[in-house]
């Protein structure tokens, strides 16, 4: 379809619903029933959130295939932000993982991508690079991650860094 505007999804045989919302168009195939559905589809989604994760302008190949909601070949933007990446939605267990590198990241642009379950309390800014590994449960508090960055030219709440480096 040409466009759709998205607020949420309830999956088709599994009592799970995913929180998407925003604006996308969508091109591929589905098959099968609600017990054993399939789907191919190119994805090119606007001002787009998932599971409280602002994640801005993207496009993706969208699968589903043995209950995971597969994410692949992710091309995004925030802002200034560029990421790339993957990510697995197992819908049978309510649990994802995936992995993200974004070789231009803007502090200000991560602060509103997590703004969905934190509010950073000061002004954040700087430019760098960022790689995260996220798996666990549909739960932001209870995600197990890997976090690799840099950034330079760092202002938090008016202080002024050379550089930054956030690694967990």
């Amino acid at each position: 379809t040409r466009y759709i505007s998205v607020t949420g999804v309830q999956t088709c045989a599994l009592p799970i619903y995913l929180k998407m919302i925003g604006n996308a168009s969508i091109e591929g195939t589905t098959e099968g029933n609600s017990s054993t559905a399939t789907f191919d589809m190119a994805v090119n989604a606007r001002e787009f959130t998932f599971e409280n994760f602002y994640l801005g302008n993207l496009i993706s190949n969208l699968k589903l295939r043995k209950g995971h909601l597969l994410f692949e070949d992710i091309a995004g933007a925030v802002n200034k932000t560029q990421y790339v990446g993957h990510l697995d939605v197992d819908l049978a267990h309510d649990r994802l993982s995936g992995n993200f590198s974004s070789p231009t990241t803007e502090l200000a642009d991560v602060a509103k991508i997590l703004d969905g379950f934190y509010r950073f309390p000061i002004a954040i800014d700087g430019s760098g690079a960022a790689r995260a590994t996220v798996e666990g449960p549909l739960n932001f508090w209870k995600l197990d991650y890997k976090v690799d960055s840099s950034f330079k030219s760092v202002r938090l709440a008016g202080e002024s860094f050379d550089s930054l480096t956030f690694n967990v």
